[in-house]
């Protein structure tokens, strides 16, 4: 059975008031972590209340949305988001899924930014604070694993009951549905080289 102590009430708080942060912060819409958790907005509001505890999952899909760690959002001793953001780069391994490198960058320009390495390129990717509202490239999450790929939307791209056609080979599109699909961010550009620890200039 939880333990509803002084230690845990802080800790929600702490976790409550990091989330509020972020959230203002990144303008992001209520409604894209309500995707991302599967809870009510009254659920989520709770959370950041304190009021309500979020589970190990839930916190993990937060931190990964906002590209911060675990201690970021649990660690009362640490500073605030200051305007130099570290962020990690992605690329993909032997069963093709996205795996986060070692390789950590730095921006002084736009936090909201991750990097997927591509064999010739980093492409430069920039985090949904909103629903898609056009077809292009995307870093999205489907059944747990992270991928890349074009999507061209069928209908309306904010229709949760709507058809993605998925081209991972634009030879074969394959064709899903849009609630199945959890975007993360928007193909924005690509670097040729880019070094570790090195500010990227926008």
């Amino acid at each position: 059975m939880e333990r509803n102590d002084e230690y845990g009430a802080n800790l929600l708080k702490i976790i409550g008031e990091r989330l509020k942060y972020l959230r203002k912060h990144y303008a992001v819409q209520v409604e894209r972590l309500t995707e991302a958790l599967g809870v009510s907005r009254n659920q989520y509001y709770l959370y950041e209340q304190g009021v309500s505890s979020i589970s190990v999952v839930g916190l993990k899909r937060l931190a990964d949305f906002y590209h911060v760690s675990l201690e970021l959002l649990t660690n009362n001793h640490l500073p605030e988001l200051g305007r130099s953001t570290f962020f990690h780069c992605y690329a993909a391994d032997d069963l093709d899924e996205l795996v986060k490198t070692k390789e950590v960058f730095i921006s002084n320009h736009n936090d909201s930014l991750l990097m997927i390495k591509a064999k010739d390129r980093f492409m430069l990717f920039e985090t949904m604070q909103n629903c898609p509202t056009i077809n292009g490239v995307y870093f999205f999450e489907h059944n747990g694993a992270k991928k890349v790929a074009e999507l061209l939307f069928v209908g309306d791209p904010s229709d949760k009951n709507g058809i993605v056609l998925v081209l991972f080979n634009k030879d074969n599109p394959v064709s899903m549905k849009r609630k199945d699909l959890f975007i993360l961010a928007r193909h924005v550009g690509d670097y040729v080289e880019t070094i570790p620890g090195r500010f990227i200039e926008q």
